[in-house]
């Protein structure tokens, strides 16, 4: 978000073979490959001096040469992301961003990617693919005249309609129906790849298409015994994303100045009907762009609907404090407490009054985290009208017109086509 807004140039580099880079401290022995044992050696073992693909310390002895290697350039590891390095030279900045042997190097100067890239050519063997198009199977385009940013998974959904059969399927306007049956107790025949589509569904949903998240999770929690109900609201999800193959999450343009966050946090009470547990849902923005969502059923049964706020309020003001951390670290420090939406008010008491708290003792303490930051200035909880709650897109199944409303506000959208007039007119 910070790189679209700001107008960022973003390069990626690929190591090849990574793990190789990496030296063994402990002693690991192996038999000698097929095809080149030795007459009268045949019994004997190679000590590895090099890692290897397959060892199961590989990835952290590459990160440990990887990351000694950066800080050596100056780099400095940004705490709570262990994949991000950042150096400061004047009133200019490189971050470095990893993930095993793929890298952007993020920079508003191409003077500092030019000499980032020179220095690992020196010390690996690189592969240097430009300016990002595709970076861990998301598909990346970028508007700079505009500073927006499109994320799109499109050729994934494609490969997963496919590997469960429903390329030809008929396609839906919403994830999940509003008010759904109950389930069924027969079970999915053991040859349903139930288990393999959720995992699909649930790596596209925290990637790119926060408006699945919550029916992805709805069906995840059936995944040990699904019945042919929970097969049909999974189905369901698939004939959705058929429709939206186009849609991608939309970055910027946002206000000019320093990236200041905003949260949104919501919950549905009692809206499991098996067990009575509330779900969760949070959404966090920078420049009006949603960069962090989760939808999550809750641990414990909430007494009510503020007791069920409460408890996903904590979870986004965990998430916020997290992320004014990053920000922090890469530049930007959040001059202000960083506001969370709320649309219960009986919640917002309960987080500046004493008085109020006194009816909440019965609730884990862990779920007071949000009153101590509140009291630390590190955010500030405001009223938000159930209309304008974008985070309700995360917690339970919606209306046509309300899930397109909120999907807009999101950011998912369709670049290829008009915008509704009547969407565009929603104001959040």
């Amino acid at each position: 978000m910070i790189a679209a807004t700001m107008d960022l140039i973003v390069h990626q580099l690929d190591v090849t073979t990574a793990f190789l880079n990496g030296t063994l401290e402990e002693e690991v022995f192996m038999k000698g490959p097929e095809g080149f044992e030795k007459a009268g050696k045949a019994h004997m073992v190679c000590k590895l001096k090099k890692s290897l693909y397959g060892l199961k310390q590989a990835p952290r002895v590459w990160f440990q040469v990887f990351s000694s290697d950066l800080k050596g350039l100056g780099f400095s590891l940004v705490e709570g992301v262990e994949c991000l390095f950042v150096k400061f030279i004047g009133e200019d900045v490189i971050y470095v961003m990893a993930y095993v042997d793929d890298f952007l190097l993020i920079s508003n100067t191409a003077r500092l990617i030019i000499w980032v890239k020179e220095e690992l050519f020196k010390l690996y063997k690189l592969k240097d693919m430009g300016e990002v198009t595709s970076f861990l199977g998301v598909d990346i385009q970028r508007d700079r005249k505009t500073r927006k940013t499109f994320l799109s998974q499109k050729s994934y959904i494609e490969e997963v309609l496919n590997r469960f059969g429903m390329e030809t399927c008929k396609a839906v306007k919403t994830p999940a129906v509003t008010k759904p049956c109950k389930r069924t107790s027969t079970p999915c025949d053991d040859k349903t790849p139930f288990r393999e589509a959720v995992g699909s569904l649930l790596y596209l949903s925290t990637r790119t298409r926060p408006d699945i998240a919550a029916a992805v999770g709805a069906v995840a929690r059936h995944v040990e015994r699904p019945s042919e109900s929970d097969w049909t609201d999974l189905k369901r999800i698939l004939r959705y994303l058929k429709g939206t193959l186009n849609f991608c999450l939309i970055l910027g343009p946002g206000a000019h100045g320093s990236p200041a966050l905003k949260g949104y946090s919501d919950a549905d009470w009692a809206g499991d009907t098996e067990d009575r547990k509330s779900v969760s849902g949070y959404i966090i923005q920078v420049f009006n762009s949603t960069i962090s969502w989760k939808s999550i059923k809750q641990t414990a049964v909430a007494l009510s609907t503020a007791e069920a706020e409460y408890i996903a309020l904590a979870e986004a003001a965990k998430q916020v404090v997290w992320l004014r951390r990053i920000l922090e670290q890469l530049g930007y420090t959040q001059k202000s407490p960083t506001t969370i939406h709320e649309d219960n008010q009986s919640c917002i008491a309960w987080v500046y009054d004493d008085g109020s708290t006194k009816r909440a003792k019965h609730i884990d303490l862990k779920y007071h985290y949000s009153k101590d930051m509140a009291a630390k200035g590190e955010i500030k909880v405001e009223y938000c009208p159930t209309a304008d709650m974008i985070a309700d897109i995360m917690t339970k199944p919606l209306g046509r017109n309300r899930f397109e409303a909120l999907r807009f506000a999101t950011g998912v959208r369709n670049p290829e086509e008009e915008e509704d007039s009547k969407i565009a007119a929603a104001t959040f």
